[in-house]
């Protein structure tokens, strides 16, 4: 699949919307809307529409015979291996050494990658992997999704994809509290936008140009309504997830058409943001991790850096940041960059 300008900065939005909820204080300003929410359907819909891609062009080979239904399978599956296993596991394991307490008895939700389940029927987030719930409703998704995908004749593609994008609404309509957002399903809107865009692009399909001029004008009237919803008019009823994943979908169709004009393609490409975007895999993975190990450490040494917690809170952060940006610039270069190079010999 050809490089997309703009997704690697959408990608470091997300993250940084992440970021921003778990470690600001909650009167930050910011901190009205839900911004961890927000970042994390923000990245399964980039999921649905890159895992969605690459299905839908593995499954044109395989109807080109090409290659098998079990062999693209495998290549699928070993492809996504290299990227999101090696330092999800090394990480796992510093964990388990460093907290073998909060971790033994949980363990194998972590290695399995359903947590999420963990999470929702404890109704407690457990800690330190918190954040680890949408990596196991992704890799969900990556175990089923390119099955039903191959199974599924081309011409029945958009209906399989417009089911599973209803059976999440219906499902998030019936099933509505808190902690019910970690499960995949309740997921599947965002995962099935992303994938719905996939497919009218790769299939060409007549009638998108007038869905994206449709969402094109709603575009900033919805960004306004989502802001108005949690600031001012409180408590209103309003699909905050869908509207985000509406959103998404626009921005990246700005970055499919490589929008050269836009303010906000302008904006995602800038170069620190498309940085962040390429690491964003081990940002995400390590935020939670980085301010618990870092103050220990502070405790341990009695280093009098955050004398003043309270007017040195914004301090602290940025000293956070900066050691996370060096950490996972470290996992990528050492670690991620290298294992994603054997790919191109995985086919």
């Amino acid at each position: 699949m050809k490089y997309i300008r703009g997704i690697n900065g959408l990608r470091a939005v997300a993250v940084i919307f992440v970021i921003i909820s778990h470690w600001f204080p909650k009167t930050f300003f910011l901190n009205k809307l839900p911004l961890g929410n927000i970042g994390v359907d923000i990245f399964f819909v980039i999921s649905g529409f890159l895992i969605t891609s690459i299905l839908l062009k593995e499954n044109k080979d395989i109807e080109a015979k090409q290659n098998g239904f079990f062999q693209r399978l495998m290549i699928f599956f070993l492809k996504r291996t290299f990227r999101i296993f090696p330092i999800y596991y090394m990480l796992l394991f510093f964990l388990y050494l460093t907290n073998g307490n909060e971790f033994r008895d949980y363990l194998i939700y972590y290695l399995t990658y359903t947590s999420n389940y963990l999470f929702y029927y404890t109704q407690n987030w457990h800690g330190l992997a918190a954040h680890f719930w949408s990596l196991a409703v992704e890799e969900q998704f990556y175990l089923f999704w390119p099955v039903l995908l191959f199974l599924t004749s081309k011409r029945n593609h958009l209906f399989l994809i417009i089911f599973l994008f209803f059976s999440g609404i219906g499902f998030s309509y019936f099933v509505n509290d808190n902690m019910s957002r970690v499960l995949t399903i309740n997921c599947f809107h965002a995962l099935g936008t992303g994938a719905l865009l996939a497919c009218l692009e790769f299939y060409e399909i007549k009638w998108r140009i007038k869905l994206y001029e449709i969402i094109k004008f709603l575009f900033y009237p919805l960004i306004i309504l989502t802001i108005l919803n949690y600031t001012i008019i409180e408590n209103l009823f309003y699909p905050s997830r869908l509207v985000v994943s509406v959103l998404t979908f626009r921005i990246l169709i700005m970055c499919i058409d490589d929008c050269n004009s836009n303010f906000l393609f302008k904006f995602l490409n800038i170069k620190f943001l498309d940085y962040l975007g390429m690491i964003s895999y081990g940002l995400y993975l390590y935020h939670n991790i980085v301010p618990t190990y870092v103050n220990r450490f502070i405790r341990k040494y009695n280093i009098e850096i955050f004398e003043n917690e309270q007017s040195s809170i914004y301090f602290q952060i940025t000293v956070y940041f900066v050691l996370l940006i060096l950490i996972s610039s470290l996992s990528w270069s050492f670690i991620e960059k290298p294992l994603l190079k054997l790919k191109k010999y995985i086919q």
